[in-house]
């Protein structure tokens, strides 16, 4: 009797929501537009408020120089507006986005076309735009960005969805190809990466391996037949057992990190601020032309036009870092410690590093027993096996710098964002003051 074939296809049993884009590329190019784009905005502005009050000198230069710059910038705002955050939630029945540009597209497993999907070169510079094909040809773009290891993920579910092997394991075989009989590696003098290796218990019945168990029986988790435990392996078992405060704290950080803000929830502060920045550089600019055209312009009321948008674009990058952070923090650890996810459904996990089958639990976390890597349940996906002993370092280190990294950020945000948001409020008054 042999082990059941393994499903051909994998489908979320529950829905599995990952961040597609963070919102890091978003921050970026709304500090962009706040520096660059929207000032030349607000020159050409005051430039054609000028012309208007019939001042015709300044007027025309403020508006052609200003023009010139909103031409050579011009593509800053589709970039910042192509990059909002967005998740992908995948189920049994297909995936969607949720929140950012492609907000709304969805497919089901049975209209997408895997093989035909692809990654190619996005409207901006050094973005990529990751691309869905549909089984009657059609080609719908579901994201752009530069986060393109989330890209490349969600191809390799795609090709799970059907079936097919993960796409980064087909390009990793291809390059191992095309890369025999050309000469030396230059790293052939590096010393390779230590593998992992593990002799895994199996069914002397039908060959499945055994699920690791601090008993001396325990049964097939295929056929059902009594497999013998080594005393090693037991041992392990219990050795790992052993580690529960440690693995207590890590389920706790794990469930605060994994309970991460949604894309929508995540651009609503960015939004406010972002309307902020804009709003004090066109009233910044309005201010500017009416003190010209009056004769009131004065050191102060320069000052204040230029800081208070400075300052609340200087806001704007320091929140948003603090807000994708924690996505960041997800993605990373969802992509990185995420378990294989199981042949068939009720069957166990797979460890991430070295494949053989994680114990039964109800929990986020698992530690194998052969290679004592941590995996996280939560998040069980098909990918391809690392095997290298450097990726099965801890978990808990990972969870607990991550963790830093959020209360760093927010300790600069403290120290650096509130004088700006006080600065910027200054210079606001002081404009409204001098409005008049």
């Amino acid at each position: 009797m042999k082990a059941p074939a393994a499903s051909r296809r994998w489908r979320p049993e529950r829905p599995l929501r990952l961040p597609l884009l963070t919102g890091n590329g978003f921050s970026m190019s709304l500090f962009m537009l706040g520096a660059f784009f929207t000032p030349v905005v607000a020159v050409a502005a005051t430039g054609v408020l000028l012309l208007c009050l019939g001042h015709w000198l300044i007027g025309p230069l403020l508006a052609l120089v200003g023009a010139f710059f909103v031409g050579a910038f011009w593509t800053f705002p589709r970039e910042a507006w192509v990059a909002r955050p967005s998740d992908v939630v995948l189920d049994a029945t297909g995936f969607r986005i949720e929140g950012g540009y492609h907000a709304g597209v969805s497919l089901s497993w049975a209209e997408l076309d895997a093989q035909a999907s692809l990654l190619r070169d996005g409207s901006a510079l050094l973005t990529r735009e990751l691309v869905a094909a549909t089984k009657d040809g059609r080609l719908v773009p579901v994201a752009e960005g530069d986060e393109t290891d989330a890209f490349e993920a969600l191809l390799d579910l795609w090709c799970a969805a059907e079936g097919l092997p993960a796409r980064s394991a087909r390009e990793k075989g291809e390059g191992k190809r095309k890369g025999r009989g050309k000469g030396k590696s230059k790293n052939q003098g590096e010393a390779a990466p230590e593998r992992i290796t593990v002799e895994l218990v199996t069914c002397e019945k039908c060959g499945a391996a055994a699920c690791p168990a601090d008993e001396p029986v325990t049964p097939c988790s295929y056929c059902g037949s009594a497999v013998p435990m080594r005393e090693t392996l037991r041992e392990r078992v219990r050795e790992l057992a052993s580690h529960v405060a440690l693995s207590a704290r890590s389920q706790r950080l794990l469930q605060q990190l994994l309970e991460q803000p949604t894309a929508s929830f995540t651009m609503a502060p960015l939004a406010v601020l972002a309307a902020g920045m804009f709003g004090s550089w066109l009233f910044g600019a309005g201010v500017f032309a009416l003190s010209i055209f009056r004769g009131t312009t004065t050191f102060e009321l320069v000052l204040s036009a230029l800081a208070a948008p400075l300052l609340f674009t200087l806001l704007l990058g320091l929140v948003a870092s603090v807000v994708a952070s924690r996505r960041v923090a997800v993605r990373a650890v969802t992509l990185d410690f995420a378990a294989v996810a199981p042949p068939q459904p009720g069957k166990p996990c797979g460890c991430r590093v070295c494949g053989a089958p994680l114990p039964h639990t109800e929990a986020a976390l698992a530690r194998c027993a052969y290679c004592a890597s941590t995996n996280v349940l939560a998040s069980a996906r098909p990918r391809v096996l690392t095997r290298v002993k450097e990726h099965a370092n801890s978990l808990e280190d990972t969870l607990e710098g991550q963790r830093a990294e959020q209360w760093m950020r927010l300790v600069f945000l403290a120290i650096a964002g509130m004088p700006a948001l006080w600065g910027a409020w200054t210079g606001l008054r002081v404009l409204w003051r001098l409005r008049g």
